[in-house]
């Protein structure tokens, strides 16, 4: 009898921390998206000030979710998004568009195929 509530007590453990973290990192990724929209249009209207400042707000979301995260999934996937965010502050310094752009449409598909890969599919399963 021992055994069998330690198994289910580490059986419930197991999935309240997927749930848990699932709910977080569809958090993280919405959360990453809207910055990187919200950046976009910053760009887009040659704010760069605004721009910079909301590139490190970019940097620290992805720097608070990664970690916790990193459980769970491949942390290559927030590395590679911190790493273009870092590129973005440097291509927002220099003023230059094309790749401010580039680098927040690439952080945007990163973030949106972490949320894909996520779903509950067929597809993603095999």
């Amino acid at each position: 009898m021992k055994n069998i509530l330690t198994s289910l007590g580490l059986f419930l453990a197991l999935i309240s921390f997927m749930f848990y973290s699932h709910i977080k990192l569809n958090k993280a990724c919405i959360e990453i998206i809207d910055i990187s929209e919200n950046l976009e249009e910053l760009i887009s209207n040659e704010d760069w000030e605004g721009g910079y400042t909301k590139a490190i707000e970019l940097i620290d979301s992805v720097t608070q979710s990664s970690t916790p995260l990193s459980l769970y999934i491949n942390h290559t996937e927030f590395d590679n998004i911190s790493s273009e965010a870092i590129k973005l502050t440097q291509y927002i310094e220099t003023t230059d568009e094309e790749d401010s752009l580039a680098s927040i449409h690439l952080i945007k598909f990163s973030a949106e195929t972490m949320l894909k890969l996520q779903e509950i599919r067929l597809k993603n399963i095999f």
